[in-house]
């Protein structure tokens, strides 16, 4: 069964939404997942309205920093 499911999700992981692979690839660490979460929703409103970025993330540069090394632990 596992396998079947595994083919599956290989097949069509490219169609599911940001937040849904998130979910898959960090399952087994909640904390990590809520701090995407967090960061995702702020790049959304960023991406609408650049003038929404908060005072404390205006250095996108460690902003994006801290995201590469959350990627590069995962």
């Amino acid at each position: 069964m596992d396998q079947y499911a595994w083919q599956e999700l290989k097949q069509n992981v490219k169609g599911l939404k940001v937040r849904r692979r998130l979910d898959l690839i960090f399952h087994g660490n909640p904390a990590v997942r809520k701090s995407l979460e967090s960061d995702y929703e702020l790049r959304n409103d960023i991406a609408h309205d650049y003038k929404k970025l908060p005072k404390e993330v205006r250095d996108v540069s460690a902003w994006l920093q801290r995201l590469e090394e959350l990627v590069t632990k995962f």
